[in-house]
């Protein structure tokens, strides 16, 4: 043990600059990893795609980190060249990926003309990116050579920062077991391993150094001055500093070096990558390094950082004052997972981050693109906000968008997110509905406590409720709306949802969460509880479930919504004549439907309604109904016999059948009703039914041969032999219960077991309605208001309205015409409509010449550029833009971007500008008035070119938020 003054050493230069250079490289990677994945994420670049690790991964990391430390151990003399050229090439491609981003960011700062020169490995290089390749491949060259540490550091950065972005933890549960099994690794290998291969294998791998391939070929060739200066080399699998880091000496052998491990960087760099996303994911803000620490509220990732500082401290001290080698992970893994499994407990959090994310698939459009004839066209699906599942389609064909958009909904309801309206700009031609063209809704939240209160005051009255509705569309916003109220409240009236899927609709839609709203991912990630495990509402697939459910006011949500037939018409018929019960309609019928007429205003007080039943057939009708059915077995039994007979002669020759075998379907055996037997029923058929001779019969044994067609392959199956007829399947065990997983309820099993003929007799029965009767809007689609606005900010060139009644057809075709775009078309049925786009798209083909002259400048995700040419051909005869041979006249500046002033307001407000709009325009301060006005020639206010006018006097103010508007775009 070392006296404790020795830990002044750590405020030396090596051990200061090793501990500063391991926390900036372990941040750094983590916030690469991040900025990378959203990278990719924006992109839909599958190619770059990182891989997340899962459990059995997890664990075989440290068994095959084990197994090559072995490995290297024994076998590091002779394979030592080819780790070489190994870590050689791995190192290009990690420098190359390290350096990108601020190859990047001169390109754009500077304006460097970069145009596309050469494809490699099915991805373009544009000149700057070849220049920086040849730039790595001169630096891990030039560390060939030299050997120098600091190259060694760099490369070793490089790595651990590319690994870092393409190797991924799920969440803490994975990242802990991986953390944990590695400090038991770690130890082991540092302070056990020399018990078992009497050395310490793991410094023994850590300080060997490998043969330098550079030295090889230079004494092959005979190149003394290259042999002198080429040596032998620290492979960068870790980072080193001389000890002595100020002083002239040059470092010897491995002694004279501090060095950390990669792995000691690169798996915490993991954690803080995990950890860093999921601050991310919480905040919502921009990835910005500068804002980071102005952000609101603590994040993780600055409690693991400084932990990380004090284990790599902690275990330099160890090392100091132990004078030996200590594994870096047992001090890492509790600095830095510990504070954040702590805090994440103290914060409730804890359950969110064990498991992860929930993954929004809302966020991601699967785009389809098309090959052969279709070749060019894009669809991409988007969530519609109407129904679980609901599509928007976008199809692109050369830069122009058609949009398929109806039953949309803008609102963000319980369950669902609303439409992206920002996907969908400018579009060529849209197709919509004016299905809600003449309806206004009030807010969601008014409209929601409106339709609890109208149930609660009727379970208040002693009453029920009944709302019609469909077995698994808009029912699931009922359904959420009335669990959380309930919940909310605590009340204890009973809620049934009485549909023959009820069980199995809750089920698959309690997978489905991804595909929800934000709201309950958000849920679902802090607490783990699925918001579909419904303990207010009680699922029934029978009614007689609900009959012998207890007296007393309740609410039943039963199919169908038409009231035509299902379970909502028999409860219909039963409450209608009482006053206490209220019928709830959440959408409006279809015409002609008995739902379609008590929504009539004022609604009938009598209606006629069909009562079906099924009653099993008796007595004559059954004899009738048994000997048709045998007539047609016996019919169809002759067709077959007869049909086998020609496809035998056709194939086999009409000689063959003096040979064949007796005939026999065994499919013509049919149960007979009511008969009891092993499987449910009994068969009235006898043995001989069913044997049907062909032309002749063979007086004794028969043999013949098989004359089955063969291939190279072998013998030539006839799929049509092996499919089960639905006889088979009608007629055969059936297990007692089972939907898609073997069970079944009561109910379901009845109907299935009951196969007894039967016949549906219909009554008519006039039903004195005296209960309550309202609607209220709840189909999930967007009001008039909302259509209108929605459709103004699309902008489409053309816009075709279906599905709606004339007058609302009628209507927002006039609206549109005046306010959107002039060219709509409102089809009638079966009507043909040419919406053939007006715009002439061509392919053309940038040339080398007019791209090296080309400026870009950075714009979000793109890169934008003025572009002066004319139109050529190439050797080809494809189109070319080609530079032009006298100089252009200078064109107007041109400011591109998109201004919300909104966003604008909060930025002069940051700035300690007083403002506020006012009149649809923004005050800025006493003197200074902003205004967005649209080009007048671009109807819709989509994304055409806009006017902002400043309004005011010229003083200092009007020059400072001019200067302000100014910044908020690119000037081209």
């Amino acid at each position: 043990m070392e006296p404790l003054w020795k830990l002044f050493y750590l405020l030396e230069p090596a051990p200061f600059t090793l501990v500063v250079t391991a926390v900036g490289v372990t941040f750094g990677s983590a916030f690469r990893a991040l900025n990378y994945g959203k990278e990719m994420e924006k992109n839909h670049d599958l190619s770059e795609t990182s891989i997340t690790l899962d459990r059995s991964q997890a664990l075989m990391i440290p068994v095959m980190s084990s197994v090559s430390l072995l490995l290297m151990f024994y076998l590091f003399t002779s394979v030592s060249q080819l780790l070489t050229v190994f870590t050689a090439v791995a190192s290009v491609s990690s420098l190359f990926f390290f350096l990108s981003p601020y190859a990047a960011y001169l390109k754009s700062q500077f304006g460097l003309a970069d145009p596309y020169v050469s494809r490699c490995c099915s991805k373009s290089f544009t000149r700057i990116q070849a220049l920086l390749l040849l730039l790595c491949i001169g630096t891990v060259a030039a560390w060939l050579v030299s050997g120098h540490w600091v190259l060694n550091n760099l490369l070793g950065i490089s790595i651990c920062i590319a690994f870092v972005s393409h190797v991924r933890l799920p969440n803490i549960k994975i990242c802990a077991m991986l953390l944990v099994c590695l400090f038991v690794y770690d130890i082991f290998w540092v302070f056990f391993s020399e018990r078992f291969f009497g050395a310490n294998v793991m410094v023994s791998v850590a300080t060997q150094q490998a043969s330098n391939p550079v030295h090889t070929v230079a004494n092959s060739l005979s190149l003394p001055g290259l042999q002198m200066v080429t040596k032998k080399l620290e492979l960068p699998v870790k980072i080193v500093f001389p000890r002595n880091l100020l002083g002239g000496e040059i470092p010897g052998g491995a002694r004279d070096f501090m060095m950390l491990g990669l792995g000691d960087m690169a798996i915490p760099s993991m954690l803080l990558a995990l950890v860093l996303c999921f601050d991310h994911r919480r905040s919502k803000d921009t990835v910005n390094l500068l804002d980071m620490h102005s952000s609101k509220g603590h994040k993780y990732i600055w409690y693991a950082l400084p932990g990380y500082a004090i284990g790599l401290v902690t275990a330099l001290a160890a090392g100091i004052l132990t004078n030996s080698p200590q594994p870096a992970l047992l001090y890492l893994v509790p600095s830095t997972l510990g504070p954040i499994v702590f805090i994440s407990w103290i914060r409730k959090e804890l359950a969110e981050l064990w498991d992860g994310p929930l993954p929004n698939m809302n966020d991601k459009a699967h785009q389809i693109e098309f090959v052969g004839k279709g070749e060019g066209i894009v669809i991409s699906p988007h969530v519609s906000g109407h129904l679980l599942g609901g599509t928007v389609w976008k199809i692109t064909k050369d830069g122009e968008d058609v949009i398929y958009a109806l039953d949309f909904n803008h609102r963000k309801e319980k369950h669902l997110n609303g439409i992206n309206q920002s996907a969908f700009v400018r579009p060529a031609v849209l197709i919509t509905d004016a299905y809600n063209a003449l309806n206004n809704q009030p807010y969601r939240r008014q409209k929601d406590k409106e339709f609890t209160d109208t149930i609660k005051k009727t379970l208040r009255s002693d009453g029920n409720v009944l709302l019609p509705v469909d077995t698994a569309g808009r029912v699931m916003e009922l359904v959420q709306i009335l669990e959380s109220c309930w919940t909310e409240e605590n009340l204890n009236y009973p809620i049934f949802f009485l549909t023959y899927v009820a069980s199995s609709t809750i089920d698959y839609v309690k997978s489905f969460l991804e595909w929800m709203s934000d709201a309950i991912a958000k849920s679902f990630e802090k607490t783990r509880e699925n918001v579909f495990n419904l303990k207010r509402i009680r699922l029934l697939v029978n009614k007689s479930e609900l009959d012998n459910a207890p007296d007393g006011p309740k609410v039943v949500l039963a199919s169908m919504a038409s009231l035509e037939a299902g379970f909502s018409h028999d409860i219909f018929v039963e409450w209608a004549n009482d006053a206490k019960n209220l019928v709830l309609f959440t959408e409006r019928a279809q015409f002609g439907s008995l739902a379609r007429m008590l929504q009539a205003d004022p609604p009938p007080k009598a209606v006629k309604v069909t009562i079906s039943k099924r009653v099993p057939l008796v007595g004559d009708e059954l004899i009738a109904y048994e000997e048709e059915q045998n007539r047609i077995r016996k019919e169809e039994a002759l067709k077959a016999s007869l049909i086998k007979e020609e496809e035998s002669k056709a194939f086999h020759g009409a000689d063959v059948n003096m040979s064949d075998p007796m005939i026999m379907d065994a499919s013509n055996s049919h149960p007979l009703p009511g008969a009891v037997g092993p499987h449910g029923g009994g068969y009235r058929d006898m043995l001989i039914d069913g044997f049907t001779p062909s032309t002749s019969v063979a007086p004794m044994f028969p043999f013949y041969e098989n004359n089955s067609e063969w291939d190279d392959f072998g013998e030539v199956i006839n799929p049509d032999d092996y499919v089960i007829k639905d006889e088979d399947m009608d007629h055969g065990t059936m297990p007692v219960g089972g939907d898609v997983d073997g069970k079944l309820d009561e109910g379901s099993a009845s109907l299935i077991l009951d196969t007894r003929p039967s016949k549906v007799v219909s009554t008519e029965l006039t039903v004195q309605v005296k209960c309550s009767l309202i609607y209220m809007d709840f189909e999930g689609r967007s009001d008039a208001r909302s259509i209108k606005s929605i459709l103004s900010h699309m902008a489409p060139l053309k816009l075709v309205l279906v599905h709606g009644t004339a007058e609302a057809t009628e209507h927002l075709k006039q609206h549109c015409l005046k306010r959107v775009c002039p060219h709509v078309y409102a089809p009638q049925i079966e009507e043909t409509i040419d919406v053939t786009s007006d715009l002439c798209a061509y392919k053309v083909q940038l040339s080398e010449k007019l791209m090296s002259n080309v400026l870009f400048k950075k714009l979000g995700d793109y890169e934008i550029a003025w572009v002066d040419s004319g139109a050529g051909k190439t050797e080809n005869e494809m189109l070319s833009l080609q530079p032009l041979s006298t100089p252009p006249p200078p064109h107007e500046s041109v400011l591109v971007g998109d201004l919300k002033m909104a966003n604008f307001k909060q930025f002069l407000s940051d700035k300690g500008f007083q403002v506020e709009f006012a009149g649809g325009a923004l005050r800025c301060g006493e003197y200074v008035t902003l205004r967005k006005v649209g080009d007048a020639s671009h109807k819709g206010g989509g994304s055409g070119t806009q006017q902002i006018v400043i309004e005011g006097p010229l003083c200092e103010d009007y020059y400072k938020i001019r200067e302000y508007l100014y910044s908020q775009f690119y000037l081209l």
